[in-house]
């Protein structure tokens, strides 16, 4: 049972095989470890690990496959704020992913869990990012990656509107929020006239937040 695993310190061992040389392994240890994961219990243990993980499926050499088991284990371990502190320090490695289109939609997903946390919003916001992230909202994307950053907008948009004076830093996420605010807004309205029933309701619901 997964009591007796957690008893005997098998979290421990199976996160272990996270470095493994083989990138099956990793990805199969990472799954594993996911799926532990859905135990409460088992989330308090795996927490103290996840700066090991982010580690693992950062680098530009990481196998595409571990990072998305790497992804969902954390992604699992962000649905509540509880653990959030870890990532302290990870996010400009765990940024990046969001650039690949084999890790892009996930994530994402553990972006918009950590932007939903006022704590993490600010480090979020000074992220660099180029003005290509607006293609994400293309009408002709991917309808999960383009929701999945309608709701990382809105989870931002009120901390941009409370921005202090001095302004943003050139090239973060922050700025492209403030300075090209008209932008974003044009490109969210677009969507409310998206096929996609849930996508067009989403836009408007960021746009309000604006």
């Amino acid at each position: 049972s997964q009591e007796e695993i957690r008893a005997v310190g098998g979290l421990g061992v199976i996160m272990g095989c996270i470095s493994n040389e083989d990138a099956g392994v990793r990805e199969q240890a990472l799954n594993t470890l996911n799926n532990l994961a859905m135990n409460m219990a088992n989330q308090e243990v795996l927490q103290e690990y996840i700066p090991q993980v982010v580690r693992t499926i950062a680098g530009s050499d990481a196998h595409p496959d571990v990072q998305v088991a790497g992804l969902r284990l954390l992604t699992n371990l962000t649905v509540t704020d509880q653990y959030h502190g870890q990532f302290a320090g990870t996010l400009p490695d765990l940024w990046p992913l969001i650039d690949s289109d084999n890790t892009q939609l996930q994530a994402l997903k553990l972006f918009v869990n950590l932007s939903g946390n006022a704590d993490m919003k600010a480090d979020i916001l000074s992220l660099p990012v180029a003005s290509s992230f607006l293609r994400l909202l293309e009408a002709e994307g991917s309808v999960e990656v383009t929701s999945r950053v309608l709701f990382l907008l809105k989870n931002l948009a009120a901390t941009t509107r409370a921005a202090d004076e001095d302004g943003a830093e050139p090239g973060s996420l922050r700025a492209l929020l403030l300075d090209g605010r008209t932008e974003v807004c044009a490109s969210v309205y677009r969507l409310t006239r998206h096929e996609d029933d849930g996508l067009r309701e989403t836009a408007s619901s960021v746009l309000g937040s604006f």
